[in-house]
């Protein structure tokens, strides 16, 4: 039997004064979606794959348009 989860973050838009826009439509959504087998060790697999999905997104950043 396979789980689907995932995991969702929004990383909010910062303005060039350094804050945060507050228009909650102006973040980057990000969706991390994994799946894994129902076995034996299957909630210890799913926990590394949700750390490696909390890495990779961790990892997003806002840049200025060149």
């Amino acid at each position: 039997e396979l789980k689907n989860n995932g995991l969702n973050l929004v990383v909010p838009r910062p303005l060039p004064d350094g804050s945060i826009d507050p228009d909650p439509k102006a973040g980057l959504w990000m969706l991390y979606s994994y799946l894994h087998v129902d076995a034996e060790n299957g909630d210890e697999f799913a926990e590394g794959l949700r750390s490696l999905g909390l890495s990779i997104l961790g990892t997003f950043k806002w840049v200025p348009m060149q």
